[in-house]
Parts: C-alpha cells; sequence; structure tokens
C-alpha cells in the first residue's frame, strides 16, 4: 500500500512539473523587480503611519519623500584626525592657520563630515572633508541680520586630505579655557558620527508643504475640523524631521528662516546639529546649515546660510 501511495506521490509531482512548464507568462509575470517590490512595500509602510483622515493624501506624501542621513553620535575619548566628529579636534593641514572671526579671534571647532564615510546620497560629495567653526559667544557666532557673511562662523572645505593634520591645537584649548564664552558644546567631550539612510516626509510646517497638497489656503489640516490638531500630530509622527542629520528636511523650533528670503527658499540641508545631552543650543534649540544644490554640487562652500534657533 505504501509502494502504491509513493507512484501516486510520484506521478502528481511530475504532472505539476508539467503544468509549471507550460506557464512561462505567469512565471515572468510574478517576478516583478526588487525595486518594484521594496518601492511598493515602503508605500505601503508609510500608508499605514498615515492617520485614517489622511490615506485619499497618500500619493501626495508619498511625493515629498526625500532621502537623508540620520546621524547618531557616539561619544568616544580617541577618534581620528579625519574622521567625521563632533567636538574635539579637525583635521587640519599643517600649511594653514586656523579661521578667525570678525575681530580676529579664534573660531571654535564645532564638527566634520567625511564625505568618504558617508552612505551614497545623490547631490552630495563622495570624497573630501566638510568642517564647521562658529565663535564663542552668545550668539555662537550667527549674525541675525546676515546669517551668509561667515565673518564669525566658517564652512570650510577640504577636497584633498593629503597633507598631514596639525596634532596639537593651543589656540582651541586655550579658547575653551575661557569660561565668559559660550557654546553649544557644553564640554570637552567628543563623538563620532555613524550614519544611517533613511526617508523623510514634508513637515506640516515645512515652507513647501502646501507645493505638494496644492493647498491654497493658510493650513491645509484646518479641513479637518475639530480634528484639526489630533491629525496634524498624528501626521508629525511620520513627518518627523529633528534629530541630527544630512539632507532631507530640516527641523526648527521656531520659523523657517528661509521663508523670509525668497533667494535661499531652494537650499538644501547640508547639515543639522540638534541638541542631545551635552550638546545644547540655547533652550534645547537646533542648529542648521543650507547651501544651495549647485554650490554643493561644485564643493564651493563660501556661500553657506547658518542658523540656530531655539524654544
Amino acid at each position: 500500500m505504501s509502494i502504491l501511495r509513493g507512484l501516486v506521490k510520484l506521478l502528481a509531482m511530475s504532472q505539476q512539473n508539467k503544468n509549471t512548464e507550460k506557464e512561462p507568462p505567469q512565471k515572468t509575470n510574478a517576478r516583478k523587480s526588487k525595486a518594484q517590490v521594496d518601492s511598493s512595500i515602503s508605500k505601503r509602510r508609510m500608508m499605514a503611519k498615515l492617520p485614517s483622515e489622511m490615506r485619499p493624501y497618500a500619493d501626495n506624501v508619498w511625493a515629498s519623500k526625500l532621502p537623508s542621513l540620520k546621524i547618531s553620535l557616539a561619544k568616544q575619548e580617541q577618534i581620528e584626525f579625519t574622521q567625521s566628529k563632533v567636538g574635539g579636534y579637525p583635521y587640519f593641514p599643517e600649511i594653514l592657520d586656523l579661521p578667525l572671526d570678525a575681530t580676529g579671534n579664534n573660531l571654535d571647532f564645532l564638527a566634520q563630515i567625511n564625505f568618504a564615510e558617508l552612505p551614497q546620497l545623490d547631490g552630495y560629495p563622495s570624497t573630501g572633508i566638510v568642517q564647521f567653526f562658529i565663535a564663542r559667544s552668545d550668539a555662537y557666532g550667527l549674525d541675525f541680520g546676515d546669517r551668509k557673511s561667515q565673518k564669525n562662523y566658517r564652512v570650510i572645505y577640504h577636497e584633498n586630505i593629503e597633507n598631514p593634520s596639525r596634532t596639537e591645537f593651543k589656540e582651541l584649548d586655550e579658547l575653551r579655557q575661557t569660561e565668559e564664552y559660550m557654546s553649544p558644546l557644553q564640554t570637552s567631550a567628543q563623538y563620532l558620527m555613524q550614519f544611517e539612510t533613511q526617508t523623510d516626509f514634508i513637515p506640516a510646517d515645512s515652507i513647501n508643504f502646501n507645493h505638494f497638497f496644492d493647498n491654497k489656503t493658510f493650513n491645509f489640516f484646518e479641513r479637518f475640523d475639530d480634528k484639526e490638531r489630533e491629525i496634524t500630530q498624528a501626521y508629525n509622527k511620520l513627518a518627523t524631521n529633528t534629530g541630527h542629520k544630512i539632507g532631507g528636511y530640516p527641523y526648527f523650533t521656531q520659523d523657517d528662516p528661509r521663508m523670509y528670503d525668497k533667494s535661499i527658499k531652494s537650499w538644501i540641508l547640508l547639515f543639522q546639529l540638534d541638541s542631545e545631552g551635552d550638546i545644547m543650543w540655547g533652550d534645547v534649540g537646533v542648529g542648521n546649515f543650507f547651501i544651495s544644490p549647485e554650490d554643493l554640487k561644485k564643493g564651493d562652500f563660501s556661500n553657506v546660510f547658518y542658523n540656530w534657533d531655539c524654544c
């Protein structure tokens, strides 16, 4: 009896194989490209996080997506001069002088990004180191009347990292010992940057929000009447833009300063450093640096818009 069952099973498997061979179109149709499948899954996940009232606008939200790099900070005592970091000491060629502010004082080193360490991000360099220096002052080097002058802050790009770096920075040591000057880096700790790709969706307070929703009214969420606040908060959980990052949508505790200057409305986020632990911008604020896509493509960091605000 067991032999008979085995023969029946073999005949069934043989017939199944024949049927499969006769249906190549079904096989072809079932084999969608990995990119198509991944895209579909990602969109479904996005829709699952949307408040139900906003699901009719899922295509609008999806159209707003931007790639970005999330930055995680790990406090470490030893970090190489060329590595991406916040605080500590920068890579700086011995043949160059550290940048000075408008009164001739040294600017302090805030952070640097080694593009060779980053996952690929369209429009951003793949090599070189960009650095951010700011004055140690109550305004952290920001001139609220002219945020592009780089008088009291500086963005420096080292396209080639071939020159030996300085290993001593007495100017920075002396500067950091002066208690009357202030900095968002409230201790001498340094942090190694670690990167992770992510997708940003446009936040409700973005200056470009209405562009994606073809909205003519002042507030898109007003259409939800008494649920306006609830739905806005639910949407913001999906479209969060806080934290340390490169690219994507920026975060502000106040208004987006680009809304007051048309010449920089299309500028993109170069680097965002949020408040975390002993990194504190005023009263739990955030610092941002913006650049035009054209200048970024050319590797020209001489015209960067610097901003920070707090609650």
